[in-house]
């Protein structure tokens, strides 16, 4: 059978319409990742929403999209009023919570993510509103379901990134060391040395292969499962970067969170007794938080409550192991442990992890505090 070269080159047109083809795929699919860079206030889905909070979101054409967070991941149908976008998932983004009921009965809660607002600003900020239900499991409101959020809802406040145009990761060779990623699933972070195909985390001395997938993430072989890493920010100032870290499978991400990374240097730490004694701000608190350090070894910790114009305090003593700050609370937390990892200017990046009694620790997380002036102890 004989077919006219129109007819032939239409045929084609038809196919590629229907096929697509790899530069028409890509095209059609843009992958933007939102994380959240400073604690937040409480949202009005009745959940704190913290440094590290994320979104990865397939944009796939005008009206699909594959949205993954902390909770995992679901496709939506998504509709456009030229002001935000809303997507409407297939199935919920749940996750479960432990909470004090109307009856003062410790519960759980599940919250559903059922709908995802997203509303690009200028500036590269985005609000994502989330609007769902949370659902009593047990206690005195067993099967109580409460709505939350809405499409008109300001929602949080977050970063976004083109993930084409996320910043280089050529620096990250054999050799290269970076305080951030983690063993377990969101524990304790930990610094760790790149070889040839393998990373060396210093904690336990444990080596994993790592591989870089097509798109620029570094793939953590973790015996059982993987994990995925990709730079989103680097501030040349503070040295302060966000990475995206994803629970991986088939090459793509499952879930995803964006906690704050940095490069350790030699040399860091807070000096004698007397250069350790100031007041010392942290950069994740979403008030301020400081750190009073006084040289005869006592302090405070100040939690300012700027809209009531007061503040919490609480008394501490503190001294040094090694390099490392340990500071005893009267109230919680028992203790708080700095473990220098780099001075930057008046900023010292350390790994924090506190511990409580019954000898409860947490994680282990970067965080940087800041010099803002010598630490006087009140009058007594």
């Amino acid at each position: 059978m004989n077919f006219s070269r129109r007819a032939l080159m239409a045929c084609a047109t038809l196919a590629l319409a229907i096929l697509g083809c790899p530069g028409q795929a890509s095209a059609a699919t843009k992958s933007v990742a939102y994380y959240a860079v400073a604690a937040s206030d409480i949202q009005a889905n009745g959940f704190g929403v913290g440094v590290g909070y994320a979104y990865l979101i397939d944009w796939k054409g005008q009206d699909k999209a594959r949205v993954v967070n902390s909770r995992g991941v679901q496709p939506g149908a998504v509709s456009d009023n030229g002001t935000q976008r809303l997507v409407t998932l297939d199935a919920p983004l749940s996750g479960i919570f432990f909470v004090e009921d109307a009856c003062h009965m410790l519960i759980e809660r599940r919250m559903d993510i059922e709908r995802v607002v997203v509303r690009d600003l200028k500036g590269g900020a985005t609000q994502i509103a989330e609007i769902g239900t949370w659902t009593n499991i047990g206690g005195c409101q067993d099967g109580l379901v409460t709505p939350f959020g809405s499409e008109t809802d300001p929602g949080i406040s977050m970063k976004r990134v083109a993930m084409n145009a996320r910043p280089t990761m050529t620096d990250m060779v054999p050799g290269v060391q970076i305080a951030g990623p983690s063993e377990e699933p969101y524990l304790s972070q930990d610094v760790i040395t790149l070889g040839e195909g393998t990373a060396l985390f210093h904690a336990t001395g444990r080596s994993v292969p790592v591989a870089w997938s097509s798109d620029q993430w570094l793939v953590f072989d973790m015996d059982g499962f993987e994990r995925a890493y990709t730079r989103l920010e680097v501030n040349a100032k503070t040295a302060r970067e966000i990475w995206m870290v994803a629970d991986w499978s088939a090459g793509q991400a499952e879930s995803v969170m964006a906690p704050w990374f940095v490069k350790p240097l030699a040399g860091a730490g807070f000096g004698s007794v007397a250069q350790a004694s100031r007041m010392w701000q942290s950069g994740m608190s979403s008030q301020p938080f400081f750190v009073y350090l006084y040289k005869d070894g006592t302090g405070e910790t100040v939690l300012e409550d700027p809209d009531q114009g007061t503040d919490f305090r609480s008394p501490i003593t503190w001294g040094f192991d090694g390099p490392n700050v340990v500071q005893t609370g009267v109230n919680f937390p028992n203790k708080r442990i700095w473990m220098p990892l780099r001075n930057e200017g008046k900023r010292r990046w350390v790994f924090e992890y506190e511990v409580y009694s019954g000898g409860y620790k947490t994680p282990t997380r970067v965080i940087d505090y800041v010099d803002t002036g010598k630490a006087v102890p009140p009058s007594r």
